[in-house]
């Protein structure tokens, strides 16, 4: 299986999405900090907000559309949110709304038909998940 490594995030001049390969670079003024850059195709770099970037997962919803970390989705009807968890990407939802826990489902291929991706956390930043 060919693994498609691929990122998205949000550009701190323009607060847009954009996608392709994150670097994370040293701080020339700061050793001990990094900074974070998105480059694309044509070799274009763009410095990033850290905590907006997301990996895509290698799956996709039922409409086709690429689900990235952070992603919010419809499982089964019920609304989620993509992350990395044991070693495997999974779905954060609460069974129930009044829930005052979260349960996990692990992300798998047959689950395509199940899954639509509804947005990202990052997309309102406002919006409490």
């Amino acid at each position: 299986m060919n693994r498609e490594i691929e990122f998205k995030t949000k550009r701190k001049d323009n607060k847009e999405w954009y996608f392709g390969s994150l670097l994370i670079l040293e701080n020339v003024l700061d050793s001990a900090k990094h900074d974070y850059y998105i480059e694309d195709e044509f070799g274009d770099r763009f410095e990033v907000i850290e905590e907006t970037i997301s990996q895509y997962t290698n799956f996709k919803d039922k409409n086709d559309n690429k689900i990235y970390e952070h992603d919010k989705v419809l499982f089964d009807g019920r609304p989620g949110v993509v992350i990395w968890k044991d070693f495997a990407w999974n779905i954060q939802y609460k069974k129930h709304e009044s829930d005052t826990v979260y349960s996990y489902k692990c992300l798998e291929m047959f689950m395509k038909d199940y899954v639509e991706r509804i947005g990202n956390i990052y997309d309102e930043e406002d919006e409490e998940v």
